[in-house]
This record gives C-alpha cells, structure tokens and sequence, in this order.
C-alpha cells in the first residue's frame, strides 16, 4: 500500500483494503486502513462513512455517529451516510423522530434505494407509524427482491399491526 509515491493510488488502495475487510468481516483491519488515512491528512465524506459503518459493525455506537456526522458536514448530500445515521438513531432506539429526518432526506435523494427505503420505514415504526412504516418497507422489499433484513422488519411491524388490532378488539 505505500510503497507508491503516488498519493491517490494509496488512498484508492487503502479505501479498497477497507471495503475488502469489511466484506469480510475483519472490522479492526478494514478500522486501521481508514485510520491510516485519516492520520496521513485525507479527509472525505467517503472515508468518515466508511468509518462509521466499520465502528458500528465494532459495536461503538458513539463515534460511528460522530464520524457519520462529520461525512455530512463534509458533504450534506452524502446519502450513505444520511441513512446510515437515519437507521442507527431509529435501531438503537436513540432518537427514532429525529431518524425520520435524516431517513426522508436520504429516500428523496435516491427514492428507489430498497435500504434506504428500508430504513424510513424502519423509522417510521420505531415511532409507532405503522401505516407508514408498511408502505416504505412493501415498496423496499419489492425492489429488493425479498432481502432477509428488510422482510424481518416487516414481519415485525405486521406482528405489531395485529397485536394493535387484538388489543383494541379486546378493549371493546
């Protein structure tokens, strides 16, 4: 990777080592090549999504939605990164209205991303709209050709659609 002089091939290498080491699971390899870029003076919105995607998949919740934070201070329209803090703040619960935002400005970048439509949806249950929730999850697991993920998030929000029904059927 460094034996180049050449700045730009060692970053696209170090950016290609990442994405292999995460495809492969090898989180802490794939962390240390898009630190290595950070600390030699390459900063993108490409790198900090990359790396808040990596920290979460590591299990540390805060500075993946700081890094996430900083890939949209770097580029507003990133939409990697817009739903990737859309689905974490909705997921882990820590602000699922607040996820809605970031969500709806991802989906109204790129409206036929099934995960990014996935994860509006996913937003929108996490906040107890189930209607809604249902229509962006139909329309992502139809685009996506039945992905398991998306599914299981419908799955809940039609088990949570009919425990309401049962539930205000027993109350009358």
């Amino acid at each position: 990777v460094t034996s180049s002089d050449n700045l730009l091939q060692i970053y696209q290498s170090r950016m290609i080592l990442s994405y292999i080491y995460t495809t492969t699971k090898r989180h802490r390899l794939a962390l240390f090549e898009l630190e290595q870029l950070l600390s030699s003076g390459y900063e993108s919105a490409q790198v900090y999504a990359a790396l808040g995607y990596v920290q979460y998949m590591l299990g540390d919740t805060d500075q993946c939605l700081e890094h996430l934070q900083k890939a949209i201070t770097l580029d507003p329209r990133n939409t990697n990164a817009l739903n990737s803090i859309g689905y974490i703040l909705a997921e882990k619960e820590i602000d699922p209205e607040g996820a809605l935002s970031y969500c709806k400005n991802a989906v109204e970048l790129k409206p036929e991303n099934a995960a990014y439509l996935d994860s509006l949806g996913w937003a929108y249950f996490k906040t107890g709209r189930i209607s809604e929730a249902k229509s962006y999850l139909r329309k992502a697991l139809n685009i996506s050709g039945g992905n398991k993920e998306i599914a299981f998030h419908m799955k809940a929000t039609l088990n949570a659609e009919a425990e309401r029904k049962r539930s205000s059927s027993e109350e009358v």
